[in-house]
């Protein structure tokens, strides 16, 4: 959709989802929706086995949704999220 506003953490957590926009869109709701599909998540290896980078690990709300939309658009590596 081209653009997405957030806040950045607090300390050590990457994305503060206490702040984020996106322009609707229903693709991406698709996307989030397919991402949640049979993934799960560990406090040792994050959601989908992506882990937390550029965290050096488990950080506060990453088994909820800061660490759930983080993964989703920034851990380029995860399979899952692509």
């Amino acid at each position: 959709t081209g653009r997405f506003l957030s806040t950045s953490g607090g300390v050590g957590e990457p994305l503060n989802v206490g702040f984020f926009a996106v322009r609707p869109d229903p693709r991406l709701l698709q996307a989030a929706e397919i991402f949640a599909q049979n993934i799960t998540f560990s406090e040792k290896t994050g959601w989908a086995s992506s882990g937390f980078k550029p965290s050096g690990g488990y950080f506060v709300g990453a088994e909820c949704g800061q660490g759930y939309f983080h993964t989703l658009f920034y851990q380029k590596k995860s399979t899952k999220a692509q």
